[in-house]
């Protein structure tokens, strides 16, 4: 890797009894830092996005999820196509105790850019949250700002902010559209009043 190249990172959970694979996957560009990075840094790398995002992200789901692995994956320059492994946080589980509802019912993040039209925001769905946060009509309810909610609006934050890795290389969560390889820097992230209901929360294209 070197400064302006392309990292993937995939955070693969499960969900309850049936394991039901929960996966996210997000995207750094680097700022700084060393050129052609080795597994252990990519790995490192990998723990750094855990560390920042992993109290607000285990905040918005309950005690039904666990981490199972991350992996950090080149898109671009020296390291492109190595895939690296990080099992150093399996098994982080979500903080509440609380009816989860059905698995695909979750809140919504959407990422924005400087760019307005369809190629300047993204999506992030994040695992299962509690039923409590959610109407009937598919809406969020009024719900306390210091449970799974206020995490996620904490992880919004927490998706703007750049991250330094322990080998001091700065990356900035951004957006990438696969098909034209055009990557922008993430500038906000709200979460959507609409319940966010995915049915696919396994490995594939898109998270």
């Amino acid at each position: 890797m070197a400064v302006g190249d392309l990292m993937q990172i995939t955070i693969v959970g499960q969900w309850g009894a049936a394991a039901i694979e929960i996966v996210n996957t997000l995207h750094y560009v680097q700022r700084n830092g060393a050129d052609n990075l080795t597994p252990d840094q990519m790995k490192a790398f990998c723990d750094a996005v855990w560390a920042d995002l992993s109290t607000d992200f285990l905040g918005t789901t309950m005690t039904s999820y666990g981490l199972s692995y991350m992996n950090a994956r080149g898109i671009t320059g020296g390291v492109t196509g190595l895939s690296v492994d990080s099992f150093t946080n399996t098994g982080a589980a979500g903080t509440h105790v609380i009816d989860a509802g059905p698995v695909e019912r979750c809140f919504l993040v959407q990422k924005k850019t400087g760019f307005a039209g369809r190629g300047g925001h993204g999506w992030m769905y994040l695992p299962p949250a509690p039923l409590l946060n959610f109407t009937d009509i598919g809406e969020l309810a009024p719900v306390d700002l210091s449970g799974a909610y206020g995490s996620a609006l904490a992880l919004c934050v927490d998706l703007t902010d750049p991250i330094t890795d322990a080998n001091g290389n700065l990356w900035d969560d951004v957006l990438y559209n696969r098909s034209t390889n055009v990557v922008t820097t993430i500038t906000s992230c709200t979460v959507r009043q609409i319940v966010g209901i995915q049915r696919r929360r396994r490995l594939g294209f898109g998270a």
